[in-house]
């Protein structure tokens, strides 16, 4: 609204009097606004900090004055406090050095001596706005990390388990080395904690630090709290809460079949990232009203009881729609595996059938192990696709829907093994013909490696 208005005068009842302007310079004034409203400030001991309290906006733009509190109390001027600046859009305060008594909360200002809460209150003769500064050479919280490979590992005989506890260090360098974590850890509708402290060595950004927790009671649940110590004193907290989960072994090399028979499917779980999901179903489940001429009457067995998974291409499923289908995580313990499956491709619009391998060691990685595209018949037919993960590892069935509705996709008995991938023709057994499709086919050979196509 501030600017430059004109006034003119008009003739008045056709009185012939020379019209009259003026001009008006408004000027609206409003308090400032300022930045930053709040900020924590770390630091190590003895190190120095500058708080700037910088104005963004306010009319009149300038500050008539700046006023500092430490804690609350006002600061008395220069030599006694820190060197305090007064410019036309900002207000400083220097501390030369940070100390527990200057730790604090600064309504402009900071130090250990000098820890704790600082203000400053800026005014521009209209009214005011406060920078706070909270000040400490206190250590960030330590940050969980939750992508531990089987982090529960149990001991049947004492019917207790272990846990391994996994974290990094949020800003390491921000403040005084870590000197060690004071570890407390509580059974659930417990009060008694266990205390421990663990000491560490130079603690570097990124760094993944690890410790196990023993002697937990099956089945219950513990809260675990994480303190960083220095030289300051303690840091920030982090807390979480361990579930006891039984904890997955590596395959088991004589039976590691799964038939997808039971409603928990080995384990297997539904990407929450794609776009639609794997269905389990049998002959007895089938809608009846679904599309003809694609997806399996039967699973392997031909038994109108045994369940298979499959993807369903009908509306409202879109052209490169992807449904993922993972593991449980497995400990690799063998250089090499070998996953062998049946698949079923029958239909016109039939479009990929992928098998990933996630790799888990700090992170999470996906890797094309093998791939499958187009209509193969209504037959079932089996795969041996060769894995050498580089630790701990998921595999995932990813189906990609193709260009229409007759595209329905379906696995059935997935085996991991140890090893490498036996290297012959597929017994003729192997093949199962699907009822209506035909005479029998001749048989395929075996499809390998890292692509199939």
């Amino acid at each position: 609204m501030s600017g430059t208005y004109r006034c003119q005068t008009a003739r008045y009842n056709g009185f012939n009097v020379r019209p009259r302007e003026a001009q008006v310079q408004l000027n609206v004034q409003f308090p400032p606004e300022v930045e930053p409203g709040s900020q924590d400030v770390r630091q190590a001991l003895g190190r120095p900090v500058l708080l700037r309290c910088s104005l963004l906006r306010g009319s009149p733009q300038r500050i008539a004055s700046a006023v500092w509190r430490f804690k609350g109390q006002l600061l008395p001027p220069p030599p006694a406090i820190p060197i305090a600046a007064e410019a036309p859009d900002h207000s400083e305060l220097r501390l030369d050095a940070v100390t527990r008594d200057s730790s604090g909360s600064y309504e402009c200002s900071v130090s250990s001596d000098s820890s704790g809460s600082y203000e400053c209150s800026v005014s521009n003769d209209v009214g005011s706005a406060v920078c706070l500064f909270q000040v400490s050479a206190k250590a960030y919280s330590p940050e969980f990390y939750f992508d531990t490979p089987n982090p529960t590992r149990s001991h049947k005989l004492s019917k207790n388990y272990s846990y391994v506890l996994q974290w990094t260090q949020r800003e390491p360098d921000a403040v005084d080395p870590v000197l060690n974590y004071r570890l407390s850890v509580r059974q659930l509708n417990q009060h008694n904690a266990m205390v421990k402290a663990i000491p560490v060595r130079r603690v570097e950004k990124g760094q993944l630090l690890e410790y196990i927790l023993t002697d937990l009671r099956v089945p219950h649940s513990y809260e675990v709290r994480l303190t960083p110590y220095t030289t300051f004193g303690a840091g920030d907290m982090a807390s979480r809460i361990i579930h006891y989960t039984e904890p997955i072994n590596s395959p088991n090399l004589s039976d590691n079949t799964c038939h997808f028979e039971d409603e928990k499917i080995c384990g297997y779980t539904q990407d929450l990232t794609d776009n639609f999901d794997w269905t389990r179903q049998n002959a007895l489940t089938q809608n009846p009203k679904r599309s003809p001429n694609t997806g399996p009457p039967t699973d392997i067995s031909g038994t109108p009881e045994g369940y298979y998974m499959f993807i369903e291409t009908s509306r409202p499923r879109e052209l490169g729609d992807r449904a993922r289908l993972v593991s449980p995580l497995y400990n690799a313990s063998a250089k090499f595996y070998c996953v062998s499956f049946f698949y079923h491709m029958y239909g016109k619009h039939i479009g990929s059938l992928n098998l990933l391998v996630r790799s888990r060691n700090k992170g999470a990685l996906d890797t094309h192990a093998w791939s499958l595209s187009g209509n193969k018949g209504n037959v079932w037919q089996q795969a041996h696709v060769p894995i050498n993960p580089s630790g701990p590892f998921q595999i995932i069935f990813e189906g990609v829907r193709g260009s229409g509705y007759l595209g329905d996709i379906a696995i059935d008995d997935v085996t991991l093994k140890k090893g490498e991938c036996p290297r012959k023709q597929m017994d003729p057994n192997k093949v199962v013909v699907m009822p209506g499709s035909g005479a029998p086919c001749q048989p395929r050979p075996q499809l390998w490696g890292s692509m199939a196509i």
